[in-house]
C-alpha cells in the first residue's frame, strides 16, 4: 500500500515538474521572438523544484537539507523558506518552523497562507496570544471571510477571554445574521461560564429566527429540563404544540397534573401517550422516574397499578425495544411483583444482553425466589458477560 501511495505521488510529482519545464519551455518566446532564459535562473528553478518535490514525497530531512541551500544561494525567495517551515513541521520541529515561515512572512507579509500557518504554529507552540494577533490581523484585512472570525473566537476562549469570543461572534452575526453554528457557540460559552440565563437566550433567539425549525425550541426545552427549570420547559413544549399540536415529544412534556388530581390520575392521563410508537422511549423514562421513589416507599394501589398499565402499554408500542422491557421490568421490580418483572427482564437480555443491571436485578429476584439452579447458571453467564463486575461473582 505504502509503495502504491509513493508510484501515485511521484507520478503527481513527474506531472508539476513536467508542466513547469512547460512554463519555462513558453517563455522562451515572446511575440514569436525567442528568447532566452538565463542558466542561473534555469538552475535556481529546477533547485526549487527538486527541494518541494522532496517535501512531497516526505523526506523531509532531504527537502530541508535542499532548501536550507537553495534559501542560502536565494534569501528573498518567501517560497522556499514557507516550504522549507512545512517540511519542519512535518518533522514536529516547531522552533525552526517558527523561524522559516516568519522570514516568509517578513519577505511578503501580504500573503495570507504564510500568516495562517504562522498562527498554526503558534497555536499548536501554545503561543496563543499571537495567533490571536494573526488572526485579529487577517480579520480585519479579510473582513467578509467568515472563517478568520471564526477561528479567531475560538482563540480567544481558548485563551481565556470568553467575552472576547462572544464580541467576535456578534461580528460575525452582523455581517451574516443568527446561524445555527454562532448561536449554539455562543450558547455553549455561556454554558461554561455558568450562565443559564443567556445561554437560554441565545437557543430563544435561534428559535425564534427559525420558527419552522422546531427542533431549535426543542433544543431549548431540553436546556431547560437540564437546568432543573420545569416551568420554562414546559412553557417552551406549549409554544410547540401551537405551531404543531401532534408534536409527539411535546405533547408528552406539556401534560400538567392539576392541583386536585391525584399521581394515580396523572398517570393514568398519560397511558394513550405511552401506547404512542411515535413517542421516543427516553421521553416516556423521563416521565416515570419520579414514581420511583414512590414505588419504594410503597405506593398507593391505584399509583401503582397506573403506573404498571403505562409500563405494559409500552411494551406493546416498542416490542422490539430492550429499553422498553427494561423499564417495564424495572416497575414491576419496584412494585415487588418479581415474577412479572423476571419474565421483562429476560426479554430485556434477549434483545440487548449488554447492561449489567438488568442481570443484577435478574439474579437477585432468582435468589429471591430460592431458584438456586436458574441463578447459577444465569450468574455464570453474567460472570462471561461481566468478568469486571463483581455482582455477577457473589451469587
Amino acid at each position: 500500500m505504502h509503495q502504491i501511495f509513493r508510484n501515485i505521488l511521484k507520478y503527481h510529482i513527474a506531472i508539476f515538474i513536467s508542466l513547469f519545464a512547460v512554463t519555462c519551455a513558453a517563455q522562451n518566446t515572446l511575440d514569436g521572438r525567442a528568447v532566452t532564459i538565463p542558466e542561473a535562473e534555469a538552475d535556481r528553478q529546477s533547485a526549487f523544484v527538486a527541494a518541494e518535490s522532496e517535501r512531497l514525497l516526505g523526506h523531509y530531512d532531504k527537502a530541508i537539507e535542499l532548501f536550507k541551500k537553495f534559501t542560502y544561494d536565494n534569501p528573498d525567495n518567501a517560497a522556499a523558506w514557507y516550504n522549507m517551515s512545512r517540511a519542519y513541521f512535518a518533522q514536529n520541529d516547531l522552533g525552526n518552523a517558527l523561524d522559516a515561515v516568519a522570514k516568509a512572512v517578513a519577505l511578503d507579509s501580504e500573503n495570507e497562507w504564510y500568516r495562517i500557518f504562522q498562527a498554526d504554529i503558534y497555536e499548536k507552540n501554545g503561543r496563543v496570544a499571537d495567533a490571536i494577533g494573526i488572526y485579529e490581523s487577517l480579520s480585519k484585512q479579510f473582513p467578509q471571510t467568515l472563517e478568520f472570525l471564526d477561528h479567531l473566537a475560538y482563540l480567544q476562549v481558548l485563551s481565556g477571554d470568553p467575552q472576547a469570543g462572544l464580541r467576535t461572534i456578534d461580528k460575525i452575526e452582523k455581517t451574516y445574521g443568527i446561524k445555527e453554528e454562532t448561536s449554539m457557540e455562543k450558547h455553549l460559552i455561556y454554558v461554561g461560564m455558568g450562565e443559564d440565563k443567556k445561554a437560554a437566550s441565545e437557543l430563544e433567539k435561534l428559535a425564534n429566527a427559525y420558527p419552522a425549525r422546531l427542533e431549535f425550541r426543542h433544543r431549548l426545552a431540553q436546556f431547560y429540563e437540564t437546568i432543573g427549570d420545569g416551568d420554562n420547559a414546559r412553557k417552551v413544549y406549549e409554544d410547540i404544540l401551537k405551531i404543531d399540536p401532534n408534536d409527539k415529544v411535546a405533547r408528552l412534556a406539556a401534560v400538567q397534573k392539576g392541583k386536585n388530581s391525584s399521581d394515580a390520575d396523572y398517570i393514568a392521563s398519560l397511558k394513550p401517550l405511552f401506547a404512542d410508537p411515535k413517542i421516543s422511549i427516553d421521553a416516556k423514562v423521563k416521565e416515570v422516574l419520579p414514581y420511583f421513589p414512590k414505588l419504594d416507599a410503597g405506593a398507593d394501589a391505584a399509583l401503582t397499578e397506573n403506573l404498571l398499565e403505562l409500563a405494559q402499554a409500552m411494551e406493546i408500542a416498542h416490542s422490539s425495544d430492550p429499553k422498553a422491557w427494561s423499564l417495564s421490568g424495572d416497575l414491576f421490580y419496584h412494585a415487588n411483583r418479581l415474577s412479572e418483572a423476571l419474565e421483562r427482564y429476560q426479554k430485556c437480555i434477549a434483545l440487548n444482553p449488554t447492561v449489567f443491571s438488568v442481570w443484577d436485578n435478574t439474579l437477585d429476584i432468582l435468589h429471591a425466589q430460592k431458584r438456586w439452579d436458574d441463578m447459577l447458571r444465569i450468574a455464570e453467564q453474567a460472570m462471561d458477560a461481566f468478568p469486571n463486575q463483581p455482582g455477577g461473582y457473589y451469587y
